[in-house]
């Protein structure tokens, strides 16, 4: 696909008004419905794709979509009423497979890190409570004792968070007198909820 005809796609549609309703043809919605029958066991324990359900059960939904802009590019500006072919789904099955085979060493790597693994479990935390901001005690009380043995342990995974900006340091309160200092406050970036709860549904 030719940069001057992702343009004009990209300036037909967004012209429309209605949403464009595009239809597979027979033969290729029965080849999704094969390509759903294969991907379904590999999605169970302990099988290859187990770790990542809420990434690869959306696969065959992308391979649909990459589908339709195929197709939608391919026969512009007329034609946009006849079926897909099952060439373009074709064509989009094997994007999707190559996604998915680099998914896969992601989500490997991203297995490997514990670091990753709890920086993961503070963000659900933080989209189960809603927490906009919260201060380091707030997230080892509300976080397995299991993975969080002491308040330290939560560093490495806030250090991250703060890296790739789900989170910011907030200024601590001014103590008012003698005591324990003010345990290290965060901010959430409204997309730490927004990834947490993706990757729930999603993954």
């Amino acid at each position: 696909m030719t940069a001057s005809r992702l343009t004009r796609l990209v300036m037909l549609l967004a012209e429309r008004r209605e949403p464009q309703r595009l239809r597979l043809s027979r033969e290729a919605d029965r080849e999704v419905l094969d390509l759903e029958r294969r991907l379904e066991p590999r999605l169970a324990p302990p099988a290859d794709l187990a770790h990542m359900t809420d990434w690869a059960s959306k696969l065959n939904g992308a391979i649909a979509r990459l589908a339709g802009l195929l197709f939608l590019a391919d026969v512009l500006p007329t034609g946009w009423g006849e079926p897909i072919p099952t060439r373009h789904l074709d064509a989009a099955a094997r994007l999707g497979h190559y996604f998915l085979g680099h998914a896969l060493a992601v989500f490997d790597e991203m297995a490997a890190d514990p670091t990753v693994d709890d920086a993961r479990a503070v963000l659900e935390w933080i989209a189960r409570t809603g927490a906009g901001s919260f201060s380091r005690r707030d997230a080892f009380t509300g976080l397995s004792r299991s993975r969080f043995r002491k308040i330290g342990d939560l560093d490495p995974a806030l250090q991250l968070l703060d890296d790739h900006g789900f989170i910011r340091p907030e200024e601590p309160p001014r103590p008012s007198g003698p005591g324990r200092r003010a345990s290290p406050r965060w901010a959430a970036h409204p997309a730490a909820a927004e990834t947490a709860e993706t990757a729930e549904t999603a993954e």
